[in-house]
């Protein structure tokens, strides 16, 4: 991506970059890899009214992986809810381990970091996708940002995090620019944890957080894109040097002579 960015910086004429799912705490990195100067930003809330919310506490015997493998065989027969010809389901889990399991439990393809080149992860979805026999894929969080599929029907997080907010709010605060922040409202699908649409809009400045464990230190989204950014400024430099010496002589420029002629 970084190097696509650089070709098309020299290219004088306007160009237009679509994305839509990228979230704002990837906004400068995207910019910086993309070698974006000043680039006018345009975003829509990503708030879907339709969209229906719900949080399961399952107890019981049977592990988190059995159960999920057991909601997808017991609600993909029913017609009333799933269309076969092209509806799919997504199923998240926390680890590689996990949907490696939940996978092989449900006999399902599964989709990781891991999962070969860029090629062999295409190659997987497209198989899942056009596949009518196979109704799910189990996958970390690789699977997310840039893949859109209109027709996923079900989104299921196994052993997801045990603070419960608004399931609305979350995604909102993750997806949209804060003054797009919300939960859930009159008029639209109201998630398990609400149980009640909010009567007043969101306050601007209410973040939805976990409480971070005593003595574990976390490298935050902006740390990690701070480090990012510094690395991708070194490469530039570098590149630019190089830029500079298009045509001319490195050696006679390290040695003091006239370098203005090729090497």
């Amino acid at each position: 991506m970084a190097q696509l960015g650089w070709y098309i910086r020299q290219i004088r004429t306007q160009t237009i970059w679509l994305t839509a799912t990228l979230p704002p705490v990837m906004q400068e990195q995207f910019i910086e890899h993309n070698k974006l100067v000043k680039p006018r930003i345009i975003r829509e809330s990503m708030n879907r009214s339709n969209i229906k919310y719900m949080v399961s506490r399952e107890t019981g015997p049977g592990t988190l992986i059995e159960k999920a493998a057991n909601l997808v065989r017991a609600y993909w027969p029913r017609k009333e809810i799933f269309d076969h010809a092209q509806d799919k389901i997504i199923l998240y889990c926390r680890t590689r381990d996990e949907v490696a399991l939940l996978a092989n439990t449900l006999g399902c393809p599964s989709y990781t970091s891991e999962s070969g080149s860029d090629e062999e992860k295409a190659a997987i979805l497209a198989r899942w996708l056009f596949d009518r026999d196979q109704l799910a894929i189990a996958a970390t969080f690789a699977l997310g940002i840039g893949f859109d599929y209109p027709h996923v029907r079900w989104v299921v997080h196994v052993n997801a995090p045990d603070e419960r907010y608004c399931s609305r709010g979350v995604l909102s605060q993750f997806l949209n620019a804060q003054p797009d922040w919300r939960w859930c409202m009159a008029g639209e699908e109201v998630c398990q944890v609400c149980g009640e649409p909010y009567t007043e809009a969101r306050p601007r400045d209410l973040t939805f957080a976990l409480e971070t464990p005593a003595g574990i230190v976390f490298t935050r989204p902006e740390e990690v894109l701070r480090q990012d950014y510094a690395r991708d400024q070194v490469l530039d430099s570098y590149e630019r040097d190089l830029q500079t010496m298009v045509g001319n002589c490195l050696y006679c420029r390290v040695e003091g002579r006239s370098f203005a002629h090729a090497a």
